[in-house]
């Protein structure tokens, strides 16, 4: 796939988390924005391609590639939702369905097509491969909960070490990099939201590359959207298999893993 991300221009939060999870699991960089105005930033940000939801941004196809064309002239598109007839215009492709797969499909057809030519495509790691590279800090204040996480994730081959406080994981984040950060909501002193963002603060001010992923047992989904606009950049429920977890781990040390490997290589 194109080492340039992909912009989903989307005004639902949910439909743009769905589409981002789904093509960061195939490898690709994902950059969101939430309305058609945002699209004005697409040319600094040189997309591979744009995914463009017409279906909540209530706009007509016309509207948005004429808004996605003055930032990036050049940018393919593809659009949810155009269900017009006629022939699309070079560079514009349709999915008319609101079938997720068939959308992200779609997307990563396009991104491919982004590759250059001379370039040959790297082998996509394994999960064993990635899950070995990877560095975890747990911040859970069950003891028995965090050594549970730890033995699992050790076993599945990575790295891991546990804290049962934001006070001894401010410590380690200070001490050791970290892939990921699997952060506890149900914790003394402090609430999830401001949690996040002092995880995300953290990151941004030493210009540290490291995903937070929540993992508590209130998976409402307005905590969901708290966490996320918080500086979060995942979401499980306790309630969810130890699968989704993993799966959802892998994710991001695959995404993490392939934007360090494009910048240093």
């Amino acid at each position: 796939m194109s080492a340039r991300p992909i912009a989903v221009i989307d005004a639902s939060p949910t439909q743009s988390l769905l589409y981002r999870i789904r093509l960061e699991e195939r490898g690709l960089e994902v950059v969101g924005i939430d309305s058609l105005a945002g699209a004005a930033a697409l040319g600094t940000r040189a997309p591979a391609a744009v995914l463009v939801n017409l279906r909540t941004l209530a706009v007509d196809a016309g509207a948005a590639v004429a808004a996605v064309r003055a930032a990036a002239p050049d940018v393919a598109l593809v659009l949810v939702g155009d269900g017009t007839g006629g022939s699309p215009p070079p560079g514009v492709h349709r999915v008319a369905g609101g079938d997720p797969d068939a959308v992200v499909a779609e997307v990563c057809r396009v991104a491919a097509e982004d590759r250059a030519p001379a370039s040959a495509p790297a082998a996509r790691p394994g999960p064993e491969e990635v899950f070995r590279r990877g560095r975890i800090l747990v911040v859970d204040d069950s003891v028995t909960y965090r050594e549970f996480l730890r033995l699992e994730l050790e076993d599945a081959g990575c790295t891991v070490v546990v804290t049962g406080g934001a006070g001894d994981a401010f410590a380690a984040l200070e001490a050791e990099a970290f892939d990921v950060i699997i952060v506890d909501l149900v914790m003394p002193g402090v609430s999830g939201t401001e949690l996040c963002e002092a995880f995300d603060r953290f990151r941004r001010e030493r210009d540290l590359l490291f995903d937070i992923l929540v993992h508590t047992s209130q998976d409402r989904a307005e905590l969901l959207i708290s966490c996320l606009q918080g500086g979060a950049d995942e979401f499980v429920g306790k309630s969810q298999p130890l699968e989704v977890l993993k799966v959802r781990i892998l994710a991001l040390l695959r995404r993490k893993f392939f934007i360090e490997d494009a910048l240093l290589g």
